[in-house]
């Protein structure tokens, strides 16, 4: 399991003090990268020049999102 800390900014909430939906998407977004950073795989690839083109064809195939009531 990966934990990371994402505060949530001003403008992420509505009036109630909820967190937007889409939200947590970036976060998905933030921690996958922070993972790939992790392991390695963003500093080995920008030092051989291929970084851009394994982070075009890296990416999340598919996200589902389900809130408890």
């Amino acid at each position: 399991m990966l934990r990371l800390g994402l505060p949530v900014a001003w403008g992420e909430q509505d009036q109630f003090g909820h967190v937007n939906n889409v939200v947590y998407f970036r976060y998905f977004e933030k921690v996958w990268m922070h993972y790939l950073a992790r392991i390695g795989v963003l500093s080995s690839h920008r030092e051989s020049g291929t970084g851009d083109q394994y982070l075009s064809g890296s990416s999340i195939k598919d996200t589902r999102l389900s809130f408890a009531r």
